[in-house]
């Protein structure tokens, strides 16, 4: 967990000092409300070949702007086609459909993206939420006052950063994880609507994760979301779907929100699940091309270190593979040269002017952390010019 907060702490302090903002007409413009269907039992699906697990009666599309929902409706004849859910800033619609096989779905969602009013088309895939033990706040040791010289200020560069940072504009932070205390005398945490107050349930390494970012910015508000269901009688609060996941950020990031922290990696290199993953993080990644079209400006921070940093394997914002995005815009711009992954982010530093990623080490790295060998991103000085990412 330690590794996690280097790399987290460290982005977010890179890049609090270049000034990220959002331009302030979408900041300051109201934004409708994204919405989402909560699934369904007899609509949750584990295909025996692929091991996916999706939703049999949903495709999601994200359209031109110009294109309206009714048109695309026209395009389901006989489907009792309807719209569940919807993301307005992009245009995506999430259209239920009568019930299909994953081999129906792939090809409908490929048959979409061949038309020049769809940007994007994609499943609705779903997993089982992890459920954290309950915490008690008289016990989890995060209360009362912290030593000034822990191993990971000098390791982050705590001091210096906030020298160089001096009266620089604020910028609001986020943190996405399993849940925090509100009521902790040392943070000043907010929820960005009463729907994401709801789902807040005490959780202590979320307290945590916000806790080691209210000393960086011992000022700011962070801004906190619960990403973990508290599972009920109700189905729905025992599956976590895509679109589900997707809306917890672009809500953030809609809201003006420009640096969201996610400490939610895992090693996914089991057979079982790696499927999964690989689909699920590439969706994700068109997800970050789509906002920042749009006109928004933010950096989702993947802290996934103590599994590797191998992106391929423990990052949730990870890849564009060619076979899931074929037909999107950002597969039309990128073409299909370089082998097939397109690396988005990376849980670790990207050394400037290079592919190389690089792991902690021994100035960053904190007790028992071994040094891990780097691996190698070709596409990092493609995507960079092309996107517009800012890197840290």
């Amino acid at each position: 967990m330690a590794i996690k907060r280097i790399t987290a702490l460290f982005l977010i302090c890179l890049l609090l000092l270049q000034g990220v903002g959002m331009p302030i007409s979408l900041a300051q413009q109201e934004v409708p409300q994204n919405t989402t269907s909560p699934a369904v039992e007899e609509h949750l699906i584990m295909d025996e070949q692929s091991r996916l697990v999706y939703i049999d009666n949903c495709v999601v599309l994200v359209l031109q702007p110009e294109v309206k929902e009714a048109e695309a409706l026209s395009w389901f004849p006989d489907e009792n086609a309807q719209v569940v859910g919807r993301f307005p800033v992009i245009n995506q619609i999430q259209v239920q459909i009568e019930p299909k096989t994953l081999a129906q779905l792939q090809a409908l969602c490929d048959e979409m993206m061949k038309k020049d009013q769809v940007r994007f088309a994609h499943l609705n895939l779903a997993t089982a939420p992890y459920e954290p033990g309950p915490q008690s706040a008289s016990d989890s040791g995060l209360y009362g006052k912290k030593p000034e010289n822990e191993w990971w200020y000098e390791a982050i560069g705590l001091k210096e950063a906030q020298r160089l940072r001096g009266d620089a504009a604020p910028v609001k932070v986020a943190v996405v994880d399993d849940g925090f205390d509100t009521t902790h005398p040392d943070l000043k945490l907010r929820f960005i609507g009463q729907e994401q107050e709801a789902q807040n349930s005490l959780e202590e390494h979320g307290t945590h994760v916000a806790g080691v970012v209210q000393q960086i910015l011992p000022d700011a508000t962070i801004y906190v979301h619960d990403a973990y269901k508290t599972p009920s009688e109700q189905f729905s609060s025992r599956v976590n779907t895509t679109c589900e996941f997707l809306k917890i950020w672009i809500d953030l990031v809609t809201s003006g929100v420009k640096v969201i922290n996610y400490s939610m990696g895992g090693d996914v290199s089991d057979p079982f699940t790696l499927p999964w993953h690989v689909l699920s993080s590439s969706i994700d990644s068109v997800y970050i091309y789509l906002l920042k079209q749009a006109g928004y400006d933010f950096i989702l921070v993947q802290s996934a270190g103590n599994s590797d940093i191998d992106t391929y394997y423990n990052s949730m914002f990870c890849t564009i593979d060619e076979r899931n995005c074929l037909g999107s815009d950002a597969a039309r711009q990128f073409g299909n040269a370089q082998g097939s992954r397109r690396d988005h982010l990376f849980p670790c530093g990207c050394r400037k002017n290079t592919g190389e990623l690089w792991a902690p080490g021994p100035r960053w790295r904190g007790p028992d952390v071994p040094r891990r060998e780097p691996s190698r991103s070709p596409l990092y000085g493609q995507l960079k010019d092309k996107c517009g990412f800012r890197w840290v």
